[in-house]
């Protein structure tokens, strides 16, 4: 996926940085919500572990986008740095 790439290039380019990544990236997932689990996620996951990132999404939350009939919660947002993981909580 070329989106993962960027992230990956861009992590690297950043070193070990505190950093904070919020994305659209369609990953539908149960763990998201969905019922329906999408191959992307499996890709996203494995790139979450892989660059050691901590994912904030709660599973409680609210939808992050509502449209006509529809609802999803798409947008993923995580973070690199365990330090950095105790300052934030992620609300919708």
């Amino acid at each position: 996926m070329e989106t993962l790439q960027e992230l990956e290039s861009i992590l690297t380019d950043l070193d070990d940085q505190n950093v904070l990544i919020c994305a659209d990236l369609n990953a539908h997932s149960s763990v998201c919500r969905y019922a329906k689990e999408y191959k992307r996620r499996a890709h996203v996951e494995d790139f979450l572990l892989e660059q050691q990132l901590y994912l904030l999404n709660e599973t409680n939350s609210q939808p992050t986008f509502e449209h006509c009939c529809r609802k999803g919660w798409s947008d993923l947002s995580f973070i690199q740095g365990t330090n950095f993981s105790n300052s934030f909580t992620w609300k919708c």
